[in-house]
């Protein structure tokens, strides 16, 4: 019995998750994780342009890879990020907002993607979107808060 191309695509994706999960625990100490979130975001982001480019079943089995080794991290680093920056007291509040945003992009990505292919009646217009954000979300982590950790209590 053999495997179909998709079925091996999910489970290297998956498997990729797990290394990559393995991985971030050895450097999360180590390293900012600012820096970690805008190198997973990258990596997504070049994994989805060459699916796009090359389109070939061998670069999409490794593009798989490199957005797998990174899937899983986008959970945790935003965490370690508002644990570093944020005062204690806060740090309830904003990973509740946190936790909302995702939960809404985790939720409506799935139709805001199908839309767009519907539009389009292709994957091009889904997967460029997708770099966008991507790209998006790697600018945003050189916005930092200006002066020390922000107190959201006083507000």
């Amino acid at each position: 019995m053999r495997a179909s191309p998709a079925v091996m695509a999910v489970t290297l994706t998956t498997l990729s998750g797990l290394f990559g999960r393995f991985a971030l625990t050895l450097v999360a100490d180590t390293h900012e994780p600012r820096r970690l979130f805008m190198l997973s975001v990258a990596s997504q982001a070049a994994a989805l342009t060459a699916v796009l480019a090359l389109g070939t079943p061998m670069s999409l089995m490794l593009a798989c890879c490199v957005y797998g080794s990174s899937a899983g991290n986008l959970v945790v680093l935003p965490t370690l990020i508002v644990q570093r920056e944020y005062e204690r007291g806060d740090f309830a509040i904003v990973i509740g907002m946190l936790t909302a945003v995702m939960s809404i992009a985790s939720g409506g990505g799935p139709g805001a993607i199908g839309f767009l292919h519907g539009i389009s009646s292709s994957y091009f217009g889904p997967l460029a979107f997708c770099i966008l954000l991507n790209c998006l979300a790697c600018a945003c982590m050189f916005v930092r808060p200006q002066t020390g950790r922000p107190r959201l209590s006083k507000f």
